[in-house]
């Protein structure tokens, strides 16, 4: 299940229509709907604010994402029936929140990250980050996005040791 689909059915459980839902955290209801369906990302702060008008903390959501997604950790599959469950991988967590919070990561990623569809599961887990107070620099490729832009131009890529060589053509791209 995606972090959507949560969001869904906690709504749904809550019995609160998606209109409802939009006007709580002043949004539209078109993106909420995206966003339950997985096809559009949630910043940090519309996960903040459904998660005040859901009456529930990100990680309870990121848990029921992970738990009903079939490659969970039965310290994930974390629901509001076993509190104990919970309160036992809290504590387990805790002392790295603790570490971690008001502290930078530079966090680099592929290009490859977007063309593969990954790069709504890698928002999801920079937006957990971000609950937990920590400051992130990303640091993004492009590589197979460039590729492909030579090839559309017909401009052959020159690489040295692995590297790409730019020359004054390919950076009027």
């Amino acid at each position: 299940m995606s972090i959507g689909n949560a969001i869904r059915k906690r709504r749904k459980s809550l019995n609160m229509t998606l209109q409802e839902l939009a006007r709580r955290v002043n949004a539209n209801s078109g993106n909420l709907s995206r966003i339950e369906r997985g096809t559009q990302g949630v910043s940090e702060g519309m996960l903040r604010k459904l998660c005040t008008a859901l009456d529930c903390t990100a990680a309870h959501l990121y848990a029921q994402s992970e738990s009903e997604s079939g490659n969970s950790t039965n310290t994930s599959r974390l629901t509001l029936h076993q509190p104990q469950e919970f309160v036992r991988w809290f504590r387990s967590a805790a002392p790295y929140i603790h570490a971690f919070g008001g502290r930078t990561f530079v966090i680099a990623f592929g290009g490859e990250v977007v063309d593969d569809g990954q790069f709504v599961a890698l928002s999801h887990d920079l937006n957990l980050l971000a609950s937990l107070e920590v400051r992130l620099v990303l640091v993004h490729g492009s590589r197979p996005q460039i590729d492909s832009r030579l090839k559309r131009a017909r401009i052959q890529t020159r690489l040295v040791n692995g590297l790409r060589v730019t020359d004054d053509e390919t950076m009027e791209l």
